[in-house]
């Protein structure tokens, strides 16, 4: 008999012991903000915190015991999570509607035994506004990346000097001389011009022309979702906490670049026309304005005055950015910067992939003649393929991709040169290229059947009249 008093006294204790682990555990669980919902194997409840009531609206006490299939027959809820981590056997994450209309983002999670078996799943519930305010932190924090890389990409360029930008010809040139002309004034600069042709080198140079103290902050308005566009640009407070700040406060002391401005949508057009004309602003949930001391540099495909004639564009902006307008022609408008373009970023590319590549110069001729639809993106990606692809340390007319030798065509087969002149452009092709293949002048004269001073001496004859795409002269001998 004393033994069955000792077994239930211990048993008691036990039980005890138990309950108050679950104390402890609902304790723990009911601290937590997010909704905690435990279910078994077979999707019944064995768990909820009180969180979930306070998300879903369903009080944790009447969920206690109840399978989820019965709770979406009784349309309490339209789906489970639940269902899906225990068929894919993995973490899922999915919006789930409750009754009367509530709506809340569920993560579930697998339970695993020791043989692999899933025996339950824990759900965590997050009111969807708590996703867009991590999803706003998570963009804030790409932001600050995206800022330090500019400020980055500012020094490198300063580094470099205006000169930077290659402007051989008279557009270019002409570009530049307004940017000197504008960099001092206070006033918004509108870059107009195709995509791919330099708009953001343009902006940097008359950023670091002007003078600003602050920072060369970038606004792609084309890549920010419209829904969080006004929170990044103007930042965000809650009951007076900044909570996020904005481009614009970013920028302060500085320039921001709005790339595609014409992509801002409408209503918020006249918070960025406050801030161009008053330098203030509203934060998203504040009603403090916000001065601040931003030039603003827009960027546009898109013809704005067409834009405000057909109601997309506020006019009042349009009048403030085109105020100072600096049209970008594309690359075919600019061929006689092609060669040096081709020659600086060889020049680059063989610095990063520690290569020795060249171009010939038929080649160049032939890439001055292609119309560059994507511009200098287009140029800048093509060169660094063909240093890395091709194994030659020249390239070719041959390792040109088909479009553009197709796009080029016949272009110019009709017209003719002087013999004198095409037999000398020959000549120097053929002594450059074997220079370029062999490294050297003495083994280009030995090959050609001339001699060294024969090679050296035409090649410095006729290498100021050609299209000269090398990190080092052949001329130099060796």
């Amino acid at each position: 008999m004393q033994d069955m008093i000792n077994l239930f006294v211990c048993l008691a204790q036990r039980l005890a012991s138990v309950q108050q682990v679950n104390r402890e555990l609902d304790a723990v669980l009911d601290s937590f903000c997010d909704g905690i919902w435990i279910t078994d194997g077979a999707c019944m409840t064995v768990r909820v915190n009180r969180a979930v009531e306070r998300i879903t609206g369903l009080n944790p006490d009447s969920l206690l015991g109840k399978n989820i299939y019965s709770l979406v027959q009784d349309g309490i809820t339209d789906s489970c999570v639940a269902f899906e981590v225990l068929k894919k056997k993995e973490p899922v994450i999915a919006e789930q509607s409750f009754a009367g209309g509530v709506k809340a983002i569920v993560t579930g999670y697998p339970i695993f035994d020791d043989e692999e078996n899933i025996t339950g799943v824990v759900m965590r519930l997050r009111e969807p506004n708590e996703l867009n305010e991590l999803k706003s932190k998570l963009e804030q924090a790409r932001l600050t990346t995206e800022r330090l890389n500019s400020e980055i990409n500012e020094l490198h360029t300063y580094q470099l000097g205006a000169d930077h930008l290659v402007a051989n010809s008279k557009v270019m040139r002409d570009v530049l001389d307004a940017v000197h002309r504008v960099a001092r004034l206070k006033s918004s600069v509108l870059l107009f011009g195709r995509a791919g042709v330099g708009k953001e080198m343009v902006a940097r140079i008359t950023h670091i022309s002007g003078g600003r103290e602050g920072s060369f902050i970038n606004a792609n308005c084309r890549a920010i979702p419209p829904g969080m566009l006004e929170s990044i640009l103007f930042g965000r407070e809650q009951s007076g906490v900044v909570s996020q700040t904005g481009l614009f406060e970013m920028a302060d002391r500085g320039t921001l670049f709005i790339t595609e401005v014409a992509d801002i949508p409408t209503d918020l057009q006249k918070k960025v026309l406050a801030v161009v004309q008053e330098g203030q602003f509203t934060r998203v949930g504040g009603v403090i304005p916000v001065k601040v001391d931003v030039r603003v540099i827009a960027a546009s495909e898109k013809n704005l005055k067409k834009l405000v004639n057909n109601g997309k564009f506020l006019r009042d902006l349009s009048k403030e950015l085109e105020k100072t307008t600096i049209a970008i022609p594309p690359l075919h408008k600019r061929s006689d910067d092609i060669p040096l373009l081709l020659q600086r970023y060889t020049q680059l590319f063989n610095e990063k992939y520690s290569t020795n590549k060249r171009f010939s110069v038929r080649a160049v001729e032939l890439l001055v003649d292609y119309e560059w639809p994507e511009n200098v993106r287009e140029l800048v990606n093509l060169v660094e393929r063909l240093v890395v692809t091709v194994e030659n340390k020249l390239i070719l007319p041959k390792h040109l991709p088909s479009y553009i030798l197709k796009s080029i065509g016949n272009k110019g087969t009709d017209s003719f040169k002087p013999l004198k002149e095409a037999v000398a452009e020959l000549e120097f092709e053929l002594i450059k290229n074997a220079v370029d293949i062999y490294g050297s002048t003495y083994k280009a004269a030995n090959i050609l059947g001339v001699s060294q001073p024969t090679v050296v001496r035409k090649l410095q004859k006729y290498s100021k009249k050609s299209l000269e795409v090398s990190g080092v002269s052949a001329a130099n001998g060796g």
